[in-house]
């Protein structure tokens, strides 16, 4: 019984870990569809779409996100930030955010880890990424 204890107690929190990457990864191909889409919509339009509500798409982004897709999967939220001109932000001009709520900080900081590139925030349970 001591053995089954010890495993189960290396098991459950490597499992955690592997379950918590899966997410961060699912987190990032959204945020590459959503970066696509908005630079789809940049590129056709010369504008950026308006800034949305936590969780909705912003309309004009629609038609560019595949079928299914939804600004609030199971473990997070998403956010377009868009500004009407470049913003300076960590030393970067910055067109938008796309923010993240995860629903556990860890994932967040997971996500952030996770991330190839300088332009990403990561506070407690919020992941931002600017879009320059």
């Amino acid at each position: 019984m001591t053995i089954l204890g010890i495993l189960v107690n290396i098991a459950i929190p490597a499992t955690t870990e592997v379950r918590r990457r899966a997410e961060a990864a699912s987190i990032l191909g959204d945020h590459g569809v959503i970066r696509t889409a908005v630079l789809d919509y940049y590129a056709e339009t010369g504008q950026l779409p308006n800034t949305s509500a936590l969780g909705v798409a912003p309309p004009p982004l629609v038609p560019s996100l595949p079928g299914g897709f939804t600004f609030r999967p199971n473990n997070a939220s998403y956010i377009w930030i868009g500004y009407p001109t470049p913003t300076v932000i960590l030393g970067q001009p910055t067109i938008g955010i796309i923010g993240v709520l995860c629903d556990d900080p860890k994932l967040a900081e997971t996500v952030a880890k996770t991330f190839k590139g300088s332009n990403v925030i990561q506070a407690g349970a919020i992941v931002l990424f600017l879009l320059g």
